[in-house]
């Protein structure tokens, strides 16, 4: 019953900036959130949700997301993306 921290990185890989990027994930059932570096904008029902604004070219934005199990098992999450412009960027 540790905290774990999970890292979520996106990465623009084209040529021009990404604008209004948004990331959202879902905490995972048989886990407590325990906090994100940086806070989500939004909370709710366990879907958490951040706006990184603008990625340059070659740049890439962390966050950093610690769950605490509430029961054995696997941890398992995948965090999606939306911004304003879709060029080639992606979870990295």
């Amino acid at each position: 019953n540790q905290v774990a921290e999970f890292q979520v990185v996106i990465k623009n890989v084209g040529r021009t900036a990404v604008n209004e990027v948004n990331v959202f994930d879902r905490v995972p059932e048989g886990t407590n959130f325990e906090g994100a570096t940086p806070n989500p904008n939004t909370s709710t029902n366990g879907q958490l949700r951040w706006n990184l604004g603008t990625i340059e070219p070659g740049a890439e934005k962390r966050i950093a997301v610690r769950l605490k199990p509430t029961r054995p098992g696997i941890i398992g999450s995948v965090a999606n993306f939306r911004s304003q412009h879709q060029p080639p960027c992606e979870p990295a």
